[in-house]
């Protein structure tokens, strides 16, 4: 069972509104206490990481992705993993809202675990880039040979804009003696 420290029960549809209303509503917090300390952690270079020559680093072609699309106004989206944890701590979001994660969706049969009779949990998963560069780094050992890994970047590798995230959500149970059965789904 996962901890929670707020449970919301009811349905998906209706809740998402009112969540959505009430972020709306929601009055901008005064961040610069929390700024500063976070300015002190950096400070102290707690995420420094070894330079190689002679491999490409993760965190350094996350840095570099920042670099090259920081004026564009990004969205990124990770799976969970490491990869996320470097996502977070090496691209410079600039802006609030900017970073798509599971959140916790991964545990939603836990949550849920003695509040719902059954359970039906699905979800679909397009692995993209990140299990191809997975793949040229380590599979075919791409790592330390740059030359090829640009080359491919550059010349074998489509750029896509394609990538897409279904959000589906049933719920079913009584209403008021009546069972009920309400479905979501949302293409972001």
């Amino acid at each position: 069972m996962v901890p929670v420290d707020l449970g919301i029960v009811g349905d998906c549809a209706e809740v998402l509104e009112q969540l959505v209303s009430a972020w709306d509503k929601r009055e901008a917090r005064d961040l610069t206490e929390w700024q500063a300390r976070i300015a002190g952690w950096r400070a102290r270079h707690c995420l420094a990481y070894p330079q190689s020559s002679d491999a490409i680093m993760p965190q350094k072609s996350i840095e570099r992705l920042f670099a090259l699309t920081r004026d564009r106004d990004p969205i990124i989206t990770t799976e969970v993993g490491q990869h996320q944890m470097w996502a977070a701590q090496h691209f410079g979001f600039a802006a609030p809202n900017r970073w798509l994660t599971s959140g916790g969706l991964g545990t939603l049969p836990e949550t849920l675990d003695g509040k719902a009779r059954a359970v039906s949990y699905r979800s679909i998963r397009y692995p993209g880039h990140c299990d191809i560069l997975k793949m040229l780094l380590h599979d075919l050992g791409l790592e330390r040979r740059r030359d090829l890994m640009k080359e491919i970047f550059e010349s074998a590798l489509p750029r896509t804009d394609q990538d897409v995230v279904l959000v589906y959500c049933t719920a079913r149970g009584r209403i008021n003696g009546e069972l009920r059965e309400k479905s979501l789904i949302n293409k972001i």
